[in-house]
């Protein structure tokens, strides 16, 4: 194909020294050849080699095909090697570690496979110093095996730095690393209880003294007494404040009481968390040639630039805000568990209790301790950005909950052969009560017979009654009206008396005008107004 660039390439007679891409020394020799992204294709020829004084082979971005020529590693001053981009194939040729001063190789984004051959890497001491594709996904069977590179890349274009911490390189891992830091809680578990223990012991001692001299004069009798009824009412409250601390909602309070398997189930529980959070570990591992591994890649090693750049988009700022939540969540577990590591250290108690103790503050403190540990590798090893950062410490504290959501299964299951027992009692007294109902019901029927015919009887007689008030009603209506048309003759002979009274009244005044008055007499007997006329006259009377 064209080349991009060829300047002088093609040129007759021009001094090698001025084609495109090729730098020389002093003395004419080919210290440099940079062609990167210039359209090359076919393949790189074995005369490489012949440039005996070269430091900087740069081919990088092209379409170079076939495979690395062997006798490459013949060029002993070459310090720079960049084949990236291209269409290698085969195996990395192993005549690769003869060459003593190599500061950079990129062989990524081709088709080799393989193990790498193990160069000196005295020199390649910088983050994209050697980068290769030791990274999944990949397109074979088998990323190429490159325990020492800087940077692996996958087949999608996406790199990862190969830099482990301090932890993962002495150990190899963090499965390896998880007996000891399982010792090192049961040993911090330990020393709170030696430490509490000896803590009470002087406390009890210094102020046993201070109460002899202030309390000598009390009864013995009396004093053993009350000792009695305070230490069981101090063991009812330990019991209860354990219950408290390790959470009555928690399948862990199984431990405290006397049934085995409610023993065993919480040992189930633990057991399942343990492992859920190893998972979350063991996928944590920064082993980018690790199928194994969650661990997301990062990197980007871009075409045109020599140095690959981190992506990582997780501030300091979002780390602060993960561990904020984080200890919100744990650290009730935690405290409560020392709580009980407390308590498990008073002499007061018995080994049995001392024991119960001891296993729910230990239990508390491990798998706090121990999801707070895989939360920050898991989310070193997977979250790229803040909300990613608390998506997945969301589904770390999911499996801190599991004690919780398995008590509240337990207690279904439980509800469930108790409710089964209930509804059978229950449909036994439902059906005993319908009977019953059944029985008072004809009962009622018998009554409402009796009692209809009683209705039936009394509508008779009412039906009776009722035809004899209606027939004395209408014999007082006949007598009513007779009496009506009595009354209305007397008024009408009141009428005509009136009538006669009027008549003679008329008459008496025409009587009286037709007989004038008299002069009366000198009679001191009858008085001024005595006249003849004033005596008693019989007057005509007409019917």
């Amino acid at each position: 194909g064209e080349w991009t660039e060829s300047t002088n390439w093609t040129t007759p007679y021009t001094p090698h020294c001025q084609w495109y891409g090729v730098t020389c020394n002093g003395d004419g020799a080919v210290i440099g050849i940079n062609l990167t992204s210039n359209g090359l294709s076919g393949k790189l020829t074995p005369r490489i080699s012949e440039f005996h004084s070269l430091q900087v082979l740069d081919l990088g971005d092209n379409d170079i095909k076939d495979k690395i020529p062997s006798t490459i590693g013949d060029i002993e001053y070459l310090t720079h090697l960049r084949l990236s981009f291209n269409s290698f194939g085969e195996t990395v040729p192993t005549e690769l570690k003869q060459i003593q001063h190599l500061e950079m190789v990129h062989l990524h984004g081709n088709r080799l496979h393989g193990t790498m051959p193990l160069l000196n890497n005295q020199h390649l001491r910088d983050e994209s110093s050697f980068i290769s594709d030791c990274g999944y996904p990949t397109n074979f069977d088998q990323p190429i095996s490159c325990p020492h590179c800087t940077i692996c890349c996958n087949s999608n274009g996406i790199c990862e730095s190969t830099e482990q911490n301090s932890l993962q390189r002495g150990f190899n891992g963090y499965i390896r690393f998880m007996p000891i830091f399982g010792i090192l809680i049961l040993g911090f578990t330990l020393t709170v209880v030696i430490v509490s223990s000896y803590y009470e012991r002087y406390y009890n001692h210094k102020y046993s003294h201070e109460g002899d001299g202030q309390d000598g004069h009390l009864e013995a009798d009396d004093a053993a007494d009350r000792q009695s009824i305070t230490e069981i009412s101090i063991f009812e409250k330990d019991e209860q404040y354990a219950l408290e601390s390790i959470g009555e909602d928690s399948v862990y309070s199984y431990i405290f009481s006397e049934n085995k398997f409610s023993w065993l189930v919480t040992l189930f529980v633990v057991i399942l968390q343990t492992g859920a959070l190893l998972y979350f570990v063991d996928a944590a591992i920064r082993e980018p040639e690790n199928e194994t591994s969650d661990w997301i890649y990062s990197w980007k090693c871009p075409r045109d630039n020599l140095e690959c750049m981190n992506e990582n988009d997780v501030s300091d700022l979002g780390w602060v805000i993960f561990y904020f939540l984080m200890l919100a969540h744990v650290s009730k577990d935690f405290i409560n568990g020392l709580k009980l590591t407390v308590l498990c250290s008073k002499r007061r108690h018995g080994r049995y209790a001392m024991i119960k103790y001891f296993c729910g503050g230990f239990i508390l403190i491990w798998i706090s301790s121990l999801a707070m540990f895989s939360s920050v590798l898991y989310n070193k090893a997977i979250a790229r950005s803040e909300t990613e950062l608390i998506e997945n410490a969301v589904i770390v504290l999911f499996v801190c909950d599991v004690d919780e959501f398995s008590h509240m299964a337990v207690r279904a299951v439980k509800s469930l052969r108790t409710g089964t027992r209930e509804a059978s009692d229950e449909i036994a007294t439902l059906s005993a009560a319908v009977e019953k109902m059944s029985a008072d019901f004809c009962k009622l029927q018998k009554k409402m017979k009796v009692r209809d015919e009683e209705m039936e009887f009394l509508s008779e007689e009412r039906d009776e009654e009722l035809k004899l008030v209606q027939k004395q009603y209408e014999e007082m209506k006949m007598c009513l009206r007779k009496k009506d048309e009595e009354l209305k003759k007397v008024l009408q002979s009141n009428v005509q008396l009136e009538l006669r009274m009027k008549s003679l009244e008329g008459r008496v005044m025409l009587w009286i005008q037709s007989h004038p008055v008299e002069r009366p007499i000198d009679n001191p007997d009858l008085g001024d107004y005595e006249t003849p006329s004033a005596r008693c006259v019989d007057l005509p009377y007409e019917d």
